[in-house]
């Protein structure tokens, strides 16, 4: 008699690759991402840009791809600065190209929504003194389920939503 196990992937490294999927698969999305990914790095080579945050009083983590909860942390970190102003620093340290527009800001709203649950799924995996693989599923199912009731409401990112039900679905299911 033989026995077929089934090997389950690593749960927060899963949901990395499902992101990585969905953001290749979306052109608006990841023309704003890029945008804020170099507004952080700047924000942390540039010590001009450094001290007129820190006037501001703002900071910007630095953004590692390899998490989605990082990425997720250095966007809402960007929004917090008031557009007007960190546009202002850009243009006057000749960086327009980075300047964010009001489609970026709808952009990140809608990235955001989509990606809290992710956040939050990952934050639960990470924790120490909870059985993880009892998350699993119900973070899946959540994630779907929002996924799909969100996908009718979307507008810029509806090809990043669908790419990540698709993938989950393909990873997981």
């Amino acid at each position: 008699m033989t026995i077929d196990f089934k090997r389950i992937p690593c749960f927060a490294h899963t949901l990395q690759l499902v992101v990585n999927d969905g953001i290749k698969n979306s052109a608006a999305v990841k023309s704003s991402l890029t945008k804020i990914a170099k507004t952080a790095k700047f924000s942390h080579i540039s010590t001009v840009f450094a001290e007129r945050f820190e006037i501001l009083k703002a900071t910007i983590l630095s953004n590692t791809n390899i998490r989605c909860n990082s990425q997720f942390h250095t966007i809402t970190k960007v929004f917090q600065i008031d557009i007007d102003k960190l546009n202002i620093i850009l243009y006057e340290l000749n960086k327009s190209q980075l300047m964010l527009t009001q489609r970026d800001k709808l952009i990140r709203d809608e990235f955001i929504s989509l990606f809290y649950l992710f956040n939050e799924a990952i934050i639960q995996i990470q924790a120490e003194s909870s059985p993880t693989i009892s998350l699993v599923g119900p973070c899946l199912l959540s994630i779907l389920n929002d996924f799909e009731h969100e996908q009718g409401k979307l507008i810029y990112t509806k090809s990043l939503c669908k790419a990540l039900i698709d993938t989950l679905k393909t990873r997981f299911f």
